[in-house]
C-alpha cells in the first residue's frame, strides 16, 4: 500500500500461480509528480505489518518480512 498526497495505491502480489511457475514479486507505483511517497505498507500473509515512511520517489525498495 503506498499513500502518497493524499491518493492510496494498492497492489497484491501472490507467491506462486501454478506448479511450474512463479509470480513477479515487485510491486510498482507511479507517483506522478511526487518526490516521495508519505508511507509504503506491507501486510505479510502471517499477519505481520510493516511501514516505512518519507520514501524518495524513483528508487527500487527491498523489504523483507519479519521472522
Amino acid at each position: 500500500i503506498v499513500s502518497s498526497g493524499g491518493a492510496t495505491q494498492v497492489r497484491e502480489i501472490a507467491a506462486g500461480s501454478s506448479s511450474m511457475g512463479q509470480n513477479m514479486r515487485a510491486a510498482h507505483f507511479g507517483l506522478g509528480q511526487a518526490t516521495s511517497a508519505d508511507s509504503v505498507t506491507v501486510r505479510w500473509p502471517g499477519g505481520e505489518v510493516q511501514t516505512v515512511t518519507n520514501v524518495a520517489a524513483n528508487q527500487s525498495l527491498t523489504i523483507i518480512e519479519p521472522h
